[in-house]
């Protein structure tokens, strides 16, 4: 089991420090629209978070906090913004993004629109790489959500629980590859509002570019 941290904040600097704290794997984004440049992953940082030796993983998140937000065209173009990002990284080929689902949804809306959402991911990522795909999918949620993606969404390998115990599912899941708990306490400079604890099997999809 790897232990290791996410956080919307660029650790570049801290990279020393959290291999030293006994980190293992950062978790940083990926996005589009994000108001906050500080919380898209650069070149520059993962660079330095694995000359550090820590491995990356990341997360593509625009805003996927309510049903709307999931429909079969915003899935297509978040798995290509995600394969672009990932190119401009240069993310090894064959590790993972994830995407996230940062609600508690229902039954119906997982059925409904965020399968949807995520079986046009996977196509999204294909199209982009030109047919072949070139990195594997994992979700980030609920234990409902994680469950039931992956299970009905050919190409969803990974699953990411989040942090909140309450959320549909998430109390009885244990298929999850990586899991978030809210941190107890501060972490080199980070305090603990500016990162979550995680924890994950050795093979997440994480990754080193350096």
């Amino acid at each position: 089991m790897k232990r290791g941290i996410s956080t919307n904040h660029n650790v570049g600097g801290q990279a020393a420090c959290l291999k030293q704290s006994g980190i293992d794997f950062v978790f940083r984004y990926y996005s589009l629209t994000t108001h906050q440049p500080e919380k898209r992953l650069t070149k520059p940082e993962a660079d330095l978070l694995s000359a550090a030796g820590l491995e990356l993983g990341v997360v593509y998140e625009d805003l996927p906090t309510a049903p709307s937000y999931f429909s079969n065209a915003r899935g297509n173009q978040d798995g290509q913004n995600a394969f672009h990002y990932a190119s401009l990284l240069q993310q090894p080929t064959g590790s993972a993004v994830y995407f996230a689902v940062d609600y508690d949804a229902p039954l119906g809306d997982i059925a409904g629109v965020i399968t949807g959402y995520f079986q046009a991911v996977v196509k999204g990522m294909a199209d982009a790489s030109g047919g072949e795909p070139s990195y594997a999918i994992g979700v980030y949620g609920s234990g409902s959500v994680c469950g039931a993606v992956r299970a009905n969404v050919p190409g969803v390998t990974f699953a990411w629980l989040a942090e909140s115990p309450a959320w549909n599912g998430s109390a009885s899941y244990n298929g999850w590859d990586v899991q978030q708990v809210i941190a107890t306490g501060p972490l080199c400079s980070l305090t603990v509002q500016a990162y979550e604890d995680c924890q994950a099997l050795d093979q997440f999809g994480g990754f080193q570019t350096a």
